[in-house]
């Protein structure tokens, strides 16, 4: 109880909103595919679903982020992406046909548009004083923690035939946040918001460079933002692509049943949950841009292992160990690419600048299930994808390397 009171009041309210969000998607985004894969949807169609959900989401993401930077409130959007998620839900258990499931990934598409941008700048407003990069953090660890919790929910569902009951869950929890941001969020956001306008004008009255305020910051962001468009792609795979892979069986590697897919989820995610935090607190200690160079290698030599694994008879022991790598990528660059774009953007473009940062992960699910769906349809197995995707790692630690440098400051990154 001492350590979770160390963390400002407002940034434990919306801790809990994430964890609580989280929890409830967490069956929902892994197994989902292995739902629709079970009535005979192809890959490809699975593949396509997520992309049109994430190009909705894309749509939702900048109008939530414009939102904000027009002073709508960030529990306000909340309230409206969870009522809409619940939509998703219903229609999601309820469909057995392509034209249902494109239905709820419509609505899972505005939800979570319009919920990341929300989430996102709320965690700087409620820590204050408190450093930002161990809010993300905090803030990461919830997610992660949640999303274990609802895919072991999940595992649970598909041990006893019943996967639609993520759907149920899901509800439940959305329903449970709600009452938690009428309860206790919406006041506690009123008294960050104060600091937060009252910092907002004494920087304008202290600034008169019209360059901050313009454009050309967001220029400068477009290295960091290219970058996250492959890590994210790399987590999206492992959610939609990486369970089908494992369901279709590699060269040598056997099939695998939906509860062991489901527990081999659960266990890379029980890991995050361990260490988010305390990569977390690390991170504070060390320059942002050595981090992101570690988590390019984290994921090249994870999605290596994954590609081999698909040549081996116990190929899903290399699978545990490649799902260990990714793990420690995802800890170690979604903290640390979240604070970059939140120290570098103007304060009263904050908004658009988590909606950018937001939109990578909406351009990666875009992108990359469907050509996952493909290479998996038409070769069978994970071999090609998990390859291209650890050259493409390469490739961009190439562009780290050479790059000049573009975002100045103390511990920011420079590529």
């Amino acid at each position: 109880m001492n350590w979770w009171n160390q963390f400002p009041q407002s940034l434990q309210a919306i801790t809990s909103v994430r964890l609580l969000a989280s929890i409830g998607a967490g069956g929902v985004i892994y197994l989902t595919p292995l739902l629709f894969n079970q009535i005979d949807f192809t890959a490809s169609q699975i593949g396509i679903g997520i992309a049109f959900s994430a190009f909705i989401g894309l749509l939702a993401r900048l109008i939530s982020g414009r939102l904000i930077d027009k002073g709508f409130s960030y529990t306000q959007l909340i309230y409206i992406s969870a009522a809409i998620a619940i939509l998703a839900d219903i229609s999601l258990f309820n469909a057995n046909s392509f034209e249902n499931f494109l239905k709820g990934q419509l609505f899972l598409g505005i939800s979570t548009g319009l919920y990341w941008p929300a989430v996102e700048v709320a965690v700087p407003i409620s820590c204050g004083k408190f450093p930002s990069i161990k809010g993300f953090s905090i803030a990461r660890t919830a997610d992660a923690l949640g999303i274990s919790i609802g895919s072991i929910f999940g595992t649970f569902c598909a041990a006893i035939g019943e996967i639609r009951y993520i759907y149920i869950f899901d509800i439940f929890c959305l329903l449970c946040l709600l009452s938690l941001i009428s309860i206790k969020l919406n006041s506690l956001e009123q008294s960050s918001l104060k600091e937060e306008i009252s910092g907002r004008i004494r920087n304008r009255s202290n600034n008169n460079d019209p360059s901050k305020t313009s454009i050309k910051w967001i220029y400068k962001l477009i290295p960091i933002l290219l970058i996250s468009i492959l890590a994210t792609s790399i987590i999206t795979l492992c959610q939609s692509s990486l369970p089908l892979d494992l369901a279709k069986g590699g060269v040598y590697r056997p099939q695998l049943n939906d509860t062991l897919i489901s527990a081999l989820i659960s266990c890379q995610l029980g890991i995050l949950v361990l260490i988010q935090w305390p990569i977390g607190k690390l991170l504070c200690n060390l320059e942002i841009r050595h981090c992101i160079r570690i988590s390019l290698l984290l994921f090249c030599i994870g999605c290596l292992i994954l590609a081999v694994s698909t040549f081996l008879q116990i190929g899903v022991y290399f699978v545990c160990i490649g799902q260990l790598l990714l793990a420690f990528a995802t800890a170690t660059f979604l903290p640390s690419a979240t604070e970059v774009i939140n120290r570098f953007c103007p304060k009263e473009k904050r908004g658009i600048g988590m909606a950018l940062f937001s939109l990578c992960f909406a351009l990666s699910s875009i992108i990359a299930p469907p050509l996952a769906g493909f290479l998996l349809d038409t070769q069978g197995n994970g071999l090609s994808l998990w390859t291209i995707m650890s050259c493409t790692c390469l490739g961009a630690l190439v562009l780290v390397k050479w790059s000049k440098q573009r975002l100045k400051g103390n511990n920011i990154l420079y590529i």
